[in-house]
């Protein structure tokens, strides 16, 4: 006789997605597939998908864009939007543009501080008054 604990036995179950007891609280019942969603159900849940804030998000030193790869694959309340990345290094630029699937100005931060007018311009290019 092979045990299972308790958690196994979770775990199978949910990768069978049955009701152990069934619908009834039956144990003779116990595999039943769950029910499923109901037709008003699903809309309210496409909603409530929709209705996520979007946040956008500019990765300084952004270097091979792990980051911005983590956010993109966050999943939360809220939808990250990966607006650009910053990075000095042309290497962690492409590698960024690559990996993320946004753009990577390759730019020294320090040239962006040290001058208002290219910041305001940049920042500006970003779009984040959506």
């Amino acid at each position: 006789m092979t045990r299972v604990n308790e958690g196994q036995a979770n775990r199978q179950m949910r990768r069978n997605n049955s009701d152990p007891v069934g619908q009834s609280g039956d144990p003779g019942q116990a595999g039943a597939p769950a029910t499923k969603m109901s037709e008003t159900q699903r809309p309210r849940r496409r909603r409530l998908a929709k209705a996520l804030p979007r946040i956008g998000v500019v990765d300084f030193f952004c270097g091979a864009g792990g980051v911005s790869a983590g956010l993109q694959a966050a999943t939360g309340p809220a939808v990250f939007e990966i607006v650009e990345g910053i990075d000095n290094d042309s290497h962690c630029a492409r590698t960024y543009a690559a990996m993320v699937g946004a753009p990577c100005d390759q730019t020294d931060i320090l040239e962006l501080s040290n001058s208002r007018k290219a910041l305001a311009a940049k920042i500006a290019s970003w779009r984040l008054e959506r």
